[in-house]
């Protein structure tokens, strides 16, 4: 099982290292093509698709995934009430669309808005039967046909997209971007794997998901709030500019999460569902995982902030003068979002949806002030500490008292695991820091960043084989983990 899991996690990785690539390669080009303005104006019309889109995922990833045993039988009840549930979805997204452009109505034209809001919006019913294909597949840990399906699609949703926009097209660029992909890959789907798609409708079926998605779905509804409150008090506050700025510089800090500790939990969830979670290995497992994602996250994160006056401008054009400050401060939410997520299949596999839930109301209420009370002062640099501050001062404890507790877990056991790592960086940065003071007169951007890779990469692994004494977070066994040995 083991060498299956981490052939999975390869592929796991690939498939969403290259998806991100992909991904910055599109927004540094339209960014080109695209003004800031009309990157905020995407940002806020798309929140009712994620909103929805979160509703409407109604843990039908995780009930598949969690499930001993399908027949045929249930995968057709199970495909009826996908068929119903994106339609309803659909409604909801069109409703919430409306409500947005009257809310920002003072921010925005309504009617654009209204109209590329509803083209949005068609992502959702697209997005819950590609929930559902995918679910079959990672439940069987077979990620390598869906890497390539998802490469595929993405680079031919992002190639027509930058084409429209090229041609004068922005608002419906940036839709078609968000759009095409999703559908590409449903249309692959189909006529790759071949599914039945045979379907029926049992009043059973809801009535399970509820017993089980209950929860489930008002946390992740909450968690949405705690992860989309920014974009939506930003987008309030501050100009259309300051926000498509802030949404780009959040979506490059989203690249660990997205890269490492998404894919890491994704085959992470079936390895530790098959392990009794009473037991010692299951907890060593789970702090291996934290350890891992901390030993990769934060020499990635450092990196990325550290030389962000060099990338940027190598990359931006003059109109995003605001992202090295953001990129700067949001490299701290980042990590923290990055080892934090892991903590989520620990309520999964207990099913302590009902302590999830009330942990991501506490969370949303609290960062909902965070950035209401900073948002007053009308300075984004404020409002973006302040963020930062808050992460480590309440959801980190938040996220991670009550689970660790039901788990017989201590909290000190997740600052263990990544206690090497941070303390790793911390020296690499030091001496990063002492370089820089003494060759500012190195002015080849291109050989800053290599030196600057070259330094943080060779003085953090070997402070890592330094401050490391566990034989679960060592080097080398992270290297043989990732071999399959």
């Amino acid at each position: 099982m083991r060498k299956l899991a981490v052939k999975s996690l390869k592929w796991s990785f690939l498939q969403q290292f290259s998806t991100q690539i992909i991904n910055y390669i599109s927004v540094i080009v339209l960014a080109a093509l695209v003004d800031p303005a009309i990157q905020g104006f995407v940002t806020i019309a798309s929140i009712p698709v994620g909103f929805v889109g979160v509703l409407g995922s109604f843990g039908v990833r995780e009930k598949i995934i969690k499930e001993k045993q399908i027949d045929e039988l249930y995968t057709q009840s199970l495909l009826g009430f996908i068929i119903v549930l994106s339609f309803i979805m659909y409604l909801l997204s069109i409703l919430l669309v409306i409500i947005i452009a009257l809310f920002y109505q003072s921010n925005f034209d309504f009617g654009t808005m209204l109209k590329y809001g509803m083209l949005i919006s068609s992502i959702n019913p697209i997005i819950i039967f590609n929930h559902y294909f995918e679910s079959f597949q990672t439940r069987e840990l077979n990620f390598k046909e869906i890497t390539l399906l998802n490469t595929i699609s993405l680079i031919a949703g992002i190639l027509i997209s930058v084409f429209i926009a090229y041609i004068g097209y922005s608002y419906l660029a940036m839709s078609l971007k968000m759009i095409l992909p999703h559908l590409f890959f449903l249309i692959l789907y189909l006529v790759y794997f071949k599914p039945s798609l045979k379907y029926s409708w049992n009043p059973t079926m809801y009535k399970e998901f509820k017993s089980f998605s209950a929860f489930l779905t008002l946390n992740n509804i909450a968690n949405y709030f705690v992860r989309n409150i920014d974009y939506i008090i930003i987008g309030k506050f501050f100009s259309a500019d300051v926000l498509g700025q802030y949404s780009i510089a959040y979506k490059i800090l989203l690249f660990p999460m997205k890269n490492v500790t998404a894919r890491i939990q994704q085959v992470a969830l079936p390895m530790l569902s098959k392990l009794s979670i009473d037991s010692v290995d299951f907890k060593r497992k789970f702090l291996m995982i934290i350890g891992l994602v901390a030993f990769i996250v934060f020499p990635m994160m450092a990196y990325v902030a550290i030389t962000a006056d060099i990338w940027v401008p190598l990359t931006f054009n003059k109109k995003y003068n605001l992202l090295i400050m953001m990129v700067g401060v949001l490299s701290f939410v980042g990590t923290f979002q990055s080892l934090v997520s892991p903590v989520g299949s620990l309520y999964l596999l207990n099913e302590s949806t009902k302590l999830m839930f009330r942990n991501s109301i506490i969370n949303a209420v609290a960062i909902t002030l965070v950035f209401l009370i900073s948002s007053m002062w009308r300075d984004i640099y404020i409002v973006l500490i302040s963020y930062s501050i808050s992460w480590l001062f309440l959801i980190l404890p938040i996220s991670l008292y009550w689970i660790f507790k039901s788990y017989g877990m201590k909290v000190i056991s997740f600052f263990q695991a990544i206690s090497p790592a941070a303390a790793s960086i911390s020296v690499a940065l030091l001496i990063l820091y002492l370089y820089k003071t003494y060759t500012s007169f190195i002015h080849n951007e291109i050989l800053q960043l290599s030196i600057t890779f070259v330094i943080l990469i060779s003085v953090y692994l070997m402070t890592y084989q330094l401050f490391n004494r566990s034989q679960d977070r060592s080097l080398k066994f992270y290297i043989q983990l990732m071999r399959g040995k």
